[in-house]
């Protein structure tokens, strides 16, 4: 009954992160009056029937531009330099609070291939 639970905990919090906009849009539809009350930057312009979409659309850039952020911070994270040469150079992910070294490993590729394999002849 924990494991389903938490599950289905994890499964909501994923998808809240990827539906934020609609989120963000039905609380506006439910606070609608509150919003263009207190948050409307038009509200002494009544005749642009704003009525806090002013509010709606600052909040929605908000949530994109973090998103975007958190894109971005994620390829960071994932980000691994790997390349092979006659010394190999592995590193591990570089985290944004600490930096590691490159270790080396060395080792020779071979210049030919030591036997060449025939198929017998009929």
């Amino acid at each position: 009954m924990v494991h389903r639970l938490l599950a289905i905990l994890l499964i909501c919090s994923l998808f809240a992160e990827n539906i934020s906009r609609l989120l963000i849009t039905a609380a506006f539809e439910l606070n609608q009056p509150y919003i263009t009350e207190y948050f409307c930057i038009n509200k002494d312009k009544p005749m642009l029937h704003c009525d806090g979409k002013c509010y709606l659309a600052r909040k929605l850039k908000e949530a994109e531009e973090k998103e975007k952020k958190s894109e971005k911070e994620s390829l960071k994270v994932s980000y691994q330099l790997a390349f092979i040469t006659e010394k190999t150079v592995l590193t591990v992910p570089v985290s944004p609070m600490e930096k590691h070294e490159p270790a080396e490993l060395t080792f020779v590729l071979p210049s030919r291939p030591a036997k060449i394999f025939h198929p017998p002849r009929v």
